[in-house]
């Protein structure tokens, strides 16, 4: 499993992200792109990919010192329903009131992406969230990733989770829960890809 959780940082929408923070001197930026091609749930294609960078540069005297770090992670899908493959998308920006919560079910027909496609997944490949509140924190619960007891990931205002593997559904792992803090409606994004078979 590839887990990634930034924490603090702005938001941009999450088809192509950039984040970017200064502490003590060290300088990271983290890039998400996600690129999705599908036709009718025909040809459906993707790709999730992570870039991470730091410079951190010290001075002493006449001497520089600097540790410099790039790393990239990018898994692509082809179309189909074997390893490294998709044959079904599901992606939103939803809305939550404040100290609201929505179950969302991925394997029952209730999830219908903006082609008004319904979408219900046996397998899930990967999935990215973003909270884009400014002020909100939210939590995500969920089996998924561990097929055993739900786990709870806090999304802190402003920060992006995302993961890929692969995660067969079971009744202890097809629902995600999304919930919003105390204080203000939120906005979030969530982008999954998997196979329907």
């Amino acid at each position: 499993m590839h887990l990634l959780h930034v924490s603090a940082w702005g938001s941009k929408p999450y088809s192509d992200i950039i984040k970017e923070g200064v502490t003590m001197n060290k300088f990271l930026i983290v890039l998400i792109s996600v690129f999705i091609a599908t036709t009718a749930f025909g040809s459906v294609t993707g790709s999730l990919e992570i870039r991470a960078k730091s410079d951190n540069t010290v001075s002493s005297g006449m001497s520089t010192a600097q540790d410099r770090v790039n790393i990239q992670f990018l898994v692509s899908y082809t179309n189909g329903t074997g390893t490294t493959e998709i044959d079904t998308i599901w992606n939103d920006q939803r809305s939550l009131a404040s100290s609201a919560s929505e179950i969302l079910t991925l394997d029952d027909g209730s999830l219908t992406d903006p082609l008004g496609q319904v979408a219900s997944f046996t397998t899930i490949r990967a999935v990215a969230f973003q909270n884009t509140s400014t002020t909100e924190t939210l939590t995500i619960t969920t089996g998924l990733m561990n097929d055993v007891a739900a786990t709870t990931y806090i999304v802190v205002p402003g920060g992006f989770f995302a993961f890929s593997g692969e995660y067969s559904i079971s009744a202890l792992s097809n629902t995600i829960t999304v919930s919003n803090s105390t204080g203000a409606t939120s906005l979030y994004n969530i982008w999954l890809v998997g196979t329907s078979e």
